[in-house]
């Protein structure tokens, strides 16, 4: 009888962990993982050293909400320098999503994307990054990387940046206007007046300094700033904020400048 209730037991944890997995199974199986277009691969052609933090952002639209980002593969050939860049998204099989033709409205309209790669410290030299910008079309764009001038993560002490404002679109020729966010390092510390500003092809690069008052007691806490920056005007196209931060990082943010409203 004791023996019985064992087997009873086993078969009903077997059963147990059965439906567990078939329905882990069930969960993943309406999901299609595809390779997506990246319609720009954003990374500034100069400016970076071989002890900063090298950044990629790529952007671009899902062709639809049946799409959802999932992943990225950067993959570096070191004896030829050359990054292939892929992105890839989970795309839904089922429900309204299960046929292409067939979907509804709501789900119809393109998704925008804008993913942010970290690809670590590289040596110095030129780098080409390689990525499709559809099924077909490959495309690249060339950055330097410099042999930093001394040991110190950065050549500059930059403040330090947590993020970056600027509306989503702008009207062409009108100013644009972003807003830099971030902390100063103690009581002592305060913006350098001077914000240099960069723009490079279709990146605007801002490098905030920071710097300290000497001879006071200052108290080691972080505090709050922002500062609001003209970038000049543009034309249309997609562009991107480059905003150098403290240790070698940096804040990105992409936009885009649209054809001006008529009265």
């Amino acid at each position: 009888m004791k023996q019985d209730q064992i087997w009873f037991a086993v078969i009903s944890l077997v059963l147990v962990f059965s439906a567990r997995v078939s329905q882990a199974a069930s969960d993943i199986l309406p999901l299609e993982r595809v390779e997506v277009p990246v319609a720009h691969v954003f990374v500034p052609p100069q400016g970076y050293d071989d002890n900063d933090n090298i950044q990629l952002v790529l952007d671009g639209t899902l062709p639809n909400a049946c799409y959802k980002v999932a992943d990225n593969s950067i993959r570096l050939n070191k004896e030829t320098q050359e990054i292939r860049a892929q992105l890839y998204a989970d795309r839904k099989i089922d429900g309204d999503c299960a046929d292409p033709r067939q979907i509804p409205p709501s789900l119809q309209a393109p998704v925008p994307f804008t993913v942010e790669v970290s690809v670590g410290k590289l040596s110095w030299g030129q780098y080409q990054v390689v990525y499709k910008d559809s099924a077909t079309n490959q495309r690249s764009r060339t950055f330097v990387v410099e042999k930093a001038q001394k040991r110190d993560v950065d050549n500059v002490p930059y403040a330090a940046i947590s993020s970056v404002w600027i509306n989503d679109t702008v009207p062409s020729g009108s100013a644009i206007e972003a807003t830099i966010v971030g902390s100063l390092t103690s009581t002592c510390a305060y913006l350098t007046p001077e914000v240099v500003i960069k723009k490079m092809d279709d990146i605007f690069v801002v490098l905030q300094g920071q710097s300290v008052r000497p001879n006071l007691i200052c108290a080691f806490m972080l505090v709050p700033f922002q500062r609001t920056l003209q970038l000049g005007t543009a034309d249309e196209g997609r562009y991107l904020i480059h905003a150098r931060s403290m240790n070698g990082n940096a804040v990105n943010h992409a936009f885009s400048v649209v054809m001006a409203k008529t009265k």
